[in-house]
């Protein structure tokens, strides 16, 4: 991924994270877990990537994808409340 493209995902994914609670309050809940959902799936999707680098350790690239594994649960966790929340 170049260099570029990681910054924007960077800082897409400050900005869901920062805007989700606020969305909420503002627009309601559904707002709130799409933005939340966008920030865990880029949180998700950095972990993975900075895992494949080859200079890491076994240990820190277990743990990056272990959090990698961990925002994934959540954001499939925010998107069945979600799902459940406009039916």
């Amino acid at each position: 991924m170049t260099e570029m493209r990681q910054r924007r995902l960077r800082v897409a994914l400050v900005v869901a994270m920062v805007a989700s609670p606020y969305l909420g309050l503002l627009y309601g809940v559904a707002a709130g877990l799409v933005a939340l959902e966008a920030g865990l799936l880029a949180t998700a999707f950095l972990a993975f990537d900075a895992a494949r680098q080859p200079m890491l350790e076994s240990s820190v690239r277990r743990r990056l994808v272990a959090a990698g594994t961990a925002n994934l649960g959540l954001a499939l966790a925010a998107g069945l409340l979600l799902l459940f929340r406009l039916r």
